[in-house]
């Protein structure tokens, strides 16, 4: 077998010093489909070259495919031209064997300095990078191989005209982007869709680049980002047609197909509500988005502002309706509002994470199953009741939906730093939960934390009740748990004496903060848990620190002190 290097992702950032030295920084390097000896994968790492300088090698890994090295190497006097090169090599006992090669030149444009072959940039939380240093990056021309732009937290909120402006530029100006996660994407979408271009000339004429005017009509006429071919004339001429059909109000079918551009991405994060129709406008292949749904304009009617989120948020998902897959919204209003837009897309969701909602009874709970059938995660972030939710009797027996692909569920309820314990005012949500754990066989992590009832009854009911919910399959229940967080949580020794025989492949509990289960209670499900082939870590916490329990030892973590 001959080893070979498929692919490698560096992230690379120069930063200008002078017109022939520029000080380069990389990081974040990753490899995919290496191969080593016939016996096994290979234990992979990388030696980096910049010129005849060598800034050094990262760790190796045993036995993998796919590395990724947290290294970083800086040289401070590369030059334009210089080659930038990593060698990856399989770490043996004897002679390390040489898996493969890859090279870059550095070469120096607008004053910035970039890798040709760059398709991830991941700059989110970089504190000191301002959102105008990423503006080259849509005029570079040996950057439109960049497909994942990652840059939330630089301070696109803090310099909001500034950050709008610079997303609409990387929207426009990098035509393979298909992943994006900046914050201020919504607001650019809305820009380019209004054709919004006068606040950004001024930069444009300064700095001696395309417009956005420019980069627009590239994308209309298809192009892929190369040099603009449209004469001058060509481009009044276009104009003048596009300035006179926006003036007269009329759009044909050939004209939306002319002034209308369609960005490739798949995948876009930190969209606001209200900029949802032009994201659906200018995306309409979307398979992931994240949006947040809370209104700094909300004027305090209650009501109307809830009816408003629920009509754009409905409208605007429907542009995706049977397409998406993952879905994240922070949501401030009760979950039943969420129904209705979740029936319109739910149908092809296997992602589900909300943020922030209000729980307003256990049939909205339901509804969500029934919208979404086929999710495999499911993540809920979210307030316990006002007032106290009774359960109904025999609500285990009802065909309550479920869903029989998920694999990973959270439910984390809010609990003020003051509370020492949730206040049990939700046993209504018995039913649901029951229905949810007995119906996902594959169920691989389990997350009930500040549960506002009891869960002593739930998991007795899911190990010993005979009924199933509706759909479920006729598969053995929780032999597939692997994680499990039970923070803050009401549950008895007997009820995890019984988790831990059940779940042979249970690897992790998380028992922090359970109140009735007091250290020498640990400590016999400990011994209960040595007896068990796969290992199992417990984690248990007190006032004044964090034990963690294995099957072959206990450590203790001190928590600092207050002041």
């Amino acid at each position: 077998m001959t080893p070979r290097l498929l692919s490698m992702v560096v992230l690379v950032l120069v930063a200008h010093l002078a017109l022939t030295e520029a000080a380069v920084r990389v990081w974040g390097i990753q490899a995919s489909g290496l191969e080593g000896d016939p016996t096994g994968p290979p234990d992979p790492y990388v030696k980096v070259w910049c010129g005849s300088s060598f800034g050094g090698m990262t760790e190796f890994y045993r036995d993998t495919h796919r590395p990724s090295w947290n290294a970083e190497f800086h040289f401070s006097n590369c030059k334009a031209n210089d080659v930038l090169k990593l060698e990856v090599w399989d770490k043996d006992l004897n002679l390390d064997d040489h898996l493969g090669t890859c090279t870059t030149q550095i070469f120096k444009e607008n004053k910035y300095c970039y890798w040709r072959v760059l398709d991830v940039l991941h700059v989110s939380r970089c504190i000191h990078l301002h959102p105008v240093a990423l503006r080259p990056l849509a005029h570079s021309s040996g950057l439109k191989c960049l497909t994942s732009l990652l840059a939330l937290d630089i301070g696109f909120e803090e310099n909001k005209d500034n950050g709008t402006a610079t997303a609409a530029f990387l929207l426009l100006g990098l035509p393979s982007l298909r992943q994006v996660a900046l914050d201020n994407a919504g607001q650019a979408c809305t820009m380019v869709c209004k054709h919004e271009f006068g606040p950004t000339e001024g930069f444009t004429s300064k700095e001696r680049v395309a417009s956005l005017q420019e980069l627009w009509t590239r994308r209309i006429q298809g192009g892929d980002g190369e040099e603009d071919s449209f004469s001058l004339e060509e481009k009044l001429v276009k104009s003048v047609d596009l300035g006179k059909s926006r003036a007269d109000g009329v759009r044909s079918d050939k004209g939306s197909q002319e002034t209308t551009v369609k960005l490739g991405i798949c995948e876009i994060q930190s969209v606001s509500l209200d900029s949802l129709d032009a994201v659906g406008q200018l995306c309409p292949d979307l398979h992931s988005v994240s949006l947040n749904c809370h209104d700094d304009d909300d004027s305090g009617d209650d009501e109307g502002s809830g009816f408003r989120q629920t009509t754009l948020l409905t409208k605007g998902l429907a542009t995706w309706s049977g397409q998406l897959r993952c879905l994240s919204l922070q949501f401030p209003g009760p979950l039943s509002e969420l129904v209705t837009p979740l029936q319109v897309t739910g149908s092809s969701l296997i992602s589900l994470t909300l943020e922030g909602v209000q729980a307003d009874g256990h049939l909205p709970f339901l509804d969500l199953n029934s919208a979404c059938p086929k999710l495999t995660s499911l993540t809920v972030h979210i307030d316990p009741p006002r007032s106290n939710q009774e359960e109904e009797e025999d609500d285990e027996d009802l065909n309550l939906p479920c869903l029989p692909d998920l694999r990973s569920l959270t439910l984390n309820f809010f609990l003020d730093e003051r509370q020492l314990k949730p206040v049990l005012c939700w046993r209504s949500l018995r039913g649901p939960l029951w229905a949810l754990l007995r119906g996902a066989p594959q169920l691989q992590k389990l997350s009930l934390i500040a549960t506002p009832f009891r869960l002593d009854p739930v998991f007795w009911l899911v190990l010993d009740h005979n009924s199933k919910p509706l759909n479920a399959l006729d598969q053995p229940l929780l032999r597939c748990l692997r994680h499990v967080n039970l923070k803050c949580s009401d549950v008895t020794m007997e009820t995890m004496a019984r988790l831990v025989n059940t779940c042979h492949r249970l690897s992790t509990l998380d028992l922090s903060g359970c109140w009735s289960m007091p250290l020498s209670n640990i400590t016999k499900l400990q011994g209960k848990a040595s007896r068990r082939r796969h290992k199992l870590q417990i984690i248990w916490t007190r006032n004044s620190g964090v034990t963690v329990f294995t099957n072959m030892a206990i450590y203790y973590i001190p928590c600092a002190q207050p002041q």
